[in-house]
């Protein structure tokens, strides 16, 4: 897996879109989860990471090795290095 980063200005969905499922820059995106309900865009971030159709992690909020994976991105768990108990799904 290839590592990149990308400091995004702002939280706005349209430019996470075009990154992730149009021009396909990255595979799993890694968000700061800095509290529970912290707004992201228009919406909780737990709500956004849940809806959208690319892998997302969420690392945090309680300890830095503490994973949230949304659907697409427990396909991931693997390839991530992240083993059984290592993550936890985001409802």
């Amino acid at each position: 897996m290839s590592v990149g980063f990308r400091l995004c200005e702002g939280d706005e969905e349209p430019e996470l879109l075009r990154c992730l499922l149009i021009r396909k820059d990255y595979d799993v995106l890694v968000l700061a989860y800095e509290r529970r309900g912290c707004p992201f865009g228009r919406r909780p971030i737990e709500e956004f990471a849940q809806h959208m159709a690319c892998p997302i992690v969420l690392a945090g909020p309680d300890r830095s090795d503490q994973y949230y994976l949304n659907t697409p991105a427990r396909l991931w768990a693997d390839t991530l290095a992240l083993g059984e108990g290592e993550w936890l799904p985001l409802a």
